[in-house]
């Protein structure tokens, strides 16, 4: 079963945590929604309570691709010892709250100029050197799984991802995978076919990734052409159920996307949640790429039976935790770190991005810096088709270029390069290329810049790494699967 590949990842010191921390989450009433939980069955459990809800009065709801029930309880019920009832019944692996996942946004800086983390004017990320040898990844597709996106965007809707085998509004389900007029996504915070934004943080995402390039309009991406699917867990607080994020994340997988951005999680001590480890780990197995912020609570994620951001800090190895930095290659001070649980950061602080309404603006927080590294992570993948998962993941992570106060503070100690993964030394020639933007605004693009021509590491460094961080949550989480499986009828 899919559940023993998850729990194997996971350790004997952290079981007494993991037990005692499962259902911990936001507390009664705090979100202004009715507590739900997360109730995850063994296979005979999961038949039994199929059999149980079809047999009950009103509608019961399971997490697509996966045996977890969705369970709503009365306003005035104490989640927690629901929680503790339900971890009792026989064939039930476990027990969650159904907790909220957030964005991870700073206020706005006024003081930073336009995009200049494609300039030669602070740092260097080597922009204009990788974008001579590639610009596009049109054969790839990224799913942003944030507040949705502003579709009718000039400097977006171009690059626009769509679902070909559905028919638009007709009120039908045409490819048959549930979800009707699916066209461009699907928002799942409100159950509707239009992933519209109604805060800002997904548009402002979506630019940073892959906002159009060389049309002589706005900004530019990291990518100037790509297929971004716009799928919304997100409501207009930026705040958002786990359940909504699982569904989301199965139908990115389901879809075909190649790399998925988390700009968001939730800040967790002791263990993690199950179904969202679970799901993850579905999306490993289907080789796709994630890219997640580390958090904004200037804070080391220690995993590690301390405090730690999710989904960034899982150890599967598909997944690259993004920090920000600033202008000054300094680690942000809001910015989440972790010597082995965040693997290398990228500029976060100020930059001017896309904004529903055909508008721009300037955006802060480790979610401004997972995109970039999505960016870069497509050009690379579309370079070198034939890389796994892994591989592109420990490419940029081998390709950063070194800083010095960052050493210890991620895995890799360094800041994204763009164009050092794709294996572009100084010997390359100097082309400044074509400016990727329009008149508005204007784009200084660096004509120098150290590079050395790296290859993606051995999976023993991606063990040895971040994953060896938390592997002291692996054999608590084998204890409670054998416990599980002794319970079953």
């Amino acid at each position: 079963m899919k559940f023993l590949k998850i729990l194997k990842k996971f350790s004997r010191p952290a079981l007494a945590a993991l037990l005692w921390t499962l259902a911990a989450g936001p507390a009664k009433g705090e979100s202004g929604h009715r507590p739900r939980l997360l109730v995850g069955y063994s296979e005979a459990g999961f038949g039994k309570a199929l059999a149980s809800r079809a047999s009950e009065a009103g509608e019961a709801r399971f997490l697509s691709s996966s045996p977890i029930e969705i369970l709503e309880l009365d306003p005035d019920e104490d989640p927690e010892a629901a929680a503790a009832r339900l971890r009792q019944s026989p064939g039930v692996l476990f027990v969650e709250v159904d907790e909220e996942v957030e964005i991870h946004a700073e206020p706005n800086d006024p003081d930073f100029e336009l995009q200049w983390q494609f300039s030669s004017g602070w740092i260097e990320l080597d922009a204009a050197r990788a974008w001579d040898h590639v610009t596009a990844a049109p054969d790839l597709t990224v799913a942003v799984v944030d507040s949705g996106c502003d579709a009718a965007h000039p400097d977006l809707a171009p690059n626009l991802w769509e679902n070909l085998e559905e028919i638009p509004d007709n009120g039908r389900d045409d490819d048959g995978n549930g979800y009707a007029d699916d066209m461009r996504g699907w928002d799942f915070v409100n159950g509707d076919p239009d992933p519209d934004d109604d805060n800002g943080h997904g548009t402002m995402v979506f630019g940073i990734l892959a906002a159009s390039g060389n049309n002589r309009l706005g900004v530019t991406g990291v990518v100037w052409k790509a297929r971004v699917m716009c799928l919304k867990n997100l409501g207009p607080d930026g705040r958002g159920r786990l359940s909504d994020s699982i569904a989301a994340i199965d139908y990115a997988v389901a879809h075909g996307a190649a790399i998925l951005n988390l700009s968001w999680g939730f800040l967790r001590e002791g263990a993690p949640s199950l179904a969202l480890a679970a799901t993850l780990t579905r999306a490993e197995e289907a080789g796709v790429l994630v890219v997640a912020s580390a958090g904004n609570d200037g804070v080391e994620n220690n995993p590690d039976g301390g405090i730690a951001t999710y989904p960034a800090s899982y150890p599967n190895a598909n997944i690259l935790a993004v920090a920000s930095t600033d202008r000054d290659d300094a680690l942000s001070p809001f910015s989440n770190y972790g010597g082995k649980s965040v693997d290398l950061a990228a500029p976060g602080e100020g930059l001017l991005t896309t904004y529903p309404g055909g508008k721009y603006q300037f955006f802060t927080g480790t979610s401004a810096s997972a995109p970039l590294v999505a960016g870069a992570a497509a050009l690379l993948w579309t370079q070198q088709p034939g890389l796994e998962a892994w591989e592109v993941a420990e490419a940029l992570v081998a390709g950063v270029d070194p800083v010095p106060s960052l050493a210890g503070k991620m895995r890799s100690g360094g800041r994204i390069d763009l164009a050092r993964p794709l294996g572009i030394s100084n010997a390359d020639p100097q082309n400044p290329g074509e400016t990727p933007g329009g008149d508005t605004p204007p784009y200084l693009v660096s004509e120098n810049g150290g590079g050395c021509i790296l290859q993606a590491a051995s999976p023993l460094v991606r063990t040895n790494g971040r994953a060896a961080a938390s592997l002291v949550l692996i054999a608590g989480m084998a204890a409670l699967w054998t416990t599980a499986r002794a319970r079953e009828p």
